[in-house]
């Protein structure tokens, strides 16, 4: 396969000799052009969801595409083809998700020694088990050099690979309790509880939120339906499946789980009559909290005392989508445009993240600075504000829209940023847990 797609390359561009800004020098191209190959190549492999998803054929039209993108920069001068094409091949190879492509289809997916290269680490996650208060857990994930998402714990801005990256992974969301640290996620096709870095699959579809009380564990999610045809909003207790919505035909999702006292309580959205509904769940009872005629979805719920705080996205009097908060059922405006959520209630103080920054009892104050930053989860410990996301500020890479720059997952405490990851890949922060 290697071969094949080499030369098949190579006959299409070594007749064109790269040519920027005037400059006509073959192997300075024949660097240039094997550098934008392997970033075109990396990014289609991550637009299709990760390596593991990547078939043979798709390898080839991959190919012909990033190869068809190189061929369009570059004229015809036939002086320079050995040099170019010399310089082109060496180059090549040392692309990563080039060589990894190829060994996918070739069977050479391993090193000289046999071993796999990526291995999960379980002797540093005992490390991060030994639980401290004020220590601060962070789930998300990031792309390794093969393309595939690997789910992330950090503790303290130290990272530990939850997943081994030979399939798809992600981290959405941590809790501690007492001395465990509990993730939920998804492994390929499966929703997933890691508990201390042990892996327990809870069936085919995406574990979204996870909440521990009095020793119970419950995570909502999704699960597929094969007599449907669809995800179905779900919620585990103890690894026990628990149906949220009726079998159907319509999807559903719960997003987040908070138990307080004896009562269980889970927010997310159920398609009706092909319109989104925002619901909250009441120990297995549905609540509508908006009309079934709106586009609307509740993203995060908080009990504090006898107030249930939910956050989340309804159309407003135009027809736009718009950040709301619910308190008890009744909405409160937060933003006129996009979705609200999370919340996280501290003493008399409610926040809420939502796409242009962090509110406090209605009041911005943490912004946004721009389109490029993303916040996905706030925490609230002895007054300190914990937020964490992501940010387009690594390093550059070449997309179809232009030149573009890698996620970089982040962690803000009090507004002062912290990386977590280093910028050469896209990652992100999902989730922030501060022990108390």
């Amino acid at each position: 396969m290697q071969k094949i797609l080499t030369t098949t390359l190579l006959f299409a561009i070594a007749a064109v000799i790269a040519s920027s800004c005037g400059e006509n020098n073959p192997e300075k191209q024949g660097k240039k052009a094997a550098e934008e190959m392997c970033n075109c190549l990396k990014k289609e492999v991550q637009k299709r969801g990760g390596l593991s998803e990547i078939s043979e054929n798709t390898f080839e039209n991959i190919f012909e595409k990033c190869q068809d993108k190189i061929d369009d920069k570059y004229y015809e001068d036939w002086s320079g083809i050995q040099k170019f094409t010399s310089t082109y091949e060496k180059e090549l190879e040392k692309c990563k998700i080039y060589k990894n492509l190829n060994h996918k289809f070739d069977n050479e997916g391993e090193d000289k020694k046999g071993k796999n290269t990526e291995k999960f680490d379980k002797k540093t996650i005992k490390s991060f088990l030994n639980v401290k208060k004020g220590d601060v857990y962070v789930a998300g994930q990031e792309y390794n050099e093969q393309g595939i998402s690997v789910a992330k714990l950090w503790k303290n801005g130290i990272e530990q690979n939850l997943s081994d990256g030979k399939i798809e992974g992600s981290a959405n969301s941590v809790f501690v309790y007492n001395e465990d640290v509990y993730v939920a996620g998804y492994l390929g096709d499966d929703a997933v509880l890691w508990k201390n870095g042990i892996t327990q699959r809870l069936g085919i579809g995406s574990a979204l939120s996870v909440f521990v009380s009095e020793g119970d564990v419950y995570v909502a999610g999704n699960e597929y339906s094969a007599q449907y045809k669809v995800t179905l909003a779900r919620l585990w207790k103890n690894g026990v499946t628990q149906n949220l919505t009726t079998e159907g035909n319509f999807y559903s999702d719960a997003y987040s789980v908070y138990v307080f006292g004896n009562d269980v309580y889970v927010a997310g959205s159920e398609n009706i009559k092909y319109k989104g509904v925002a619901k909250l769940w009441k120990n297995g009872v549905a609540q509508n909290l908006t009309n079934p005629s709106n586009y609307s979805s509740a993203n995060s719920v908080f009990v504090s005392g006898s107030d249930v705080y939910v956050a989340g996205s309804d159309i407003n009097e135009k027809g736009v989508s718009g950040g709301v908060l619910w308190k008890n059922g009744i909405v409160q405006k937060i933003i006129d445009t996009g979705s609200a959520g999370p919340v996280f209630v501290s003493g008399r103080d409610v926040y809420v993240l939502s796409w242009d920054g962090l509110w406090k009892n209605g009041v911005t104050v943490q912004k946004n600075p721009d389109y490029n930053t993303s916040y996905c989860d706030v925490y609230i410990f002895n007054s300190n504000i914990y937020v964490v996301g992501f940010e387009r500020s690594g390093e550059e890479y070449e997309d179809w829209d232009g030149i573009r720059k890698y996620q970089v997952a982040k962690l803000w405490e009090n507004g002062i940023a912290q990386n977590l990851s280093n910028g050469t890949s896209n990652a992100e922060a999902n989730s922030v847990f501060v022990v108390r």
